[in-house]
């Protein structure tokens, strides 16, 4: 459950009222998909909301307590050229690095929104045509 994930791992900022800082825009992309379409993991530099339209999406999401860590960091990262499915590599894999590796994984369904920190790692699947809006955006 998404609420439970981030109770135990992570405080939420609130990204609608901030007294010391503003929100500011960085730009929105919509993706159209196929299925079996996988964007390889990666971060990004801002924070993001992921507004998901139409058809379904496996995210994983590797917090940066892992990820930062620097023994982890290169072995984690064969992943983004391997092929397969998310279950496959990640939730179902027996390399032990894995299973060491802070991670989440979530099913997107028409109007879900799946908040994505900066700098957390993600790994997204299209399990069928989808359609998703991306809209990132940073705290100044």
């Amino acid at each position: 459950e998404p609420s439970l994930f981030w109770r135990e791992h992570e405080s939420l900022p609130n990204i609608l009222q901030s007294r010391r800082s503003q929100i500011l825009y960085q730009n929105s992309l919509l993706f159209l998909t196929s299925p079996g379409l996988r964007t390889p993991l990666h971060s990004d530099e801002d924070n993001g909301l992921l507004m998901h339209l139409s058809g379904r999406k496996t995210v994983l999401l590797v917090s940066p307590k892992t990820s930062d860590k620097h023994e982890i960091i290169g072995d984690l990262m064969k992943y983004r050229h391997m092929d397969g499915r998310i279950k496959d590599l990640y939730e179902y894999s027996k390399d032990e690095l894995i299973g060491q590796v802070h991670k989440a994984i979530f099913k997107l369904n028409p109007g879900d929104i799946l908040f994505i920190p900066k700098r957390w790692l993600h790994d997204i699947e299209s399990e069928t045509t989808t359609a998703s809006l991306a809209v990132r955006f940073r705290n100044v």
